[in-house]
């Protein structure tokens, strides 16, 4: 990886069932989540 000097490996831990929860409600309470009020 540019940038990395160390040469250690890097852990990435994601909270993939906190994202799913999260997007669920965003899009869950709208009628067309993903359109403008245009309608675009």
């Amino acid at each position: 990886m540019p940038g990395r000097t160390d040469g250690k490996p890097r852990l990435v831990v994601l909270d993939s069932h906190g994202i799913l929860y999260r997007a669920f409600f965003a899009f869950a309470n709208t009628e067309h989540p993903l359109m403008t009020s245009k309608g675009n």
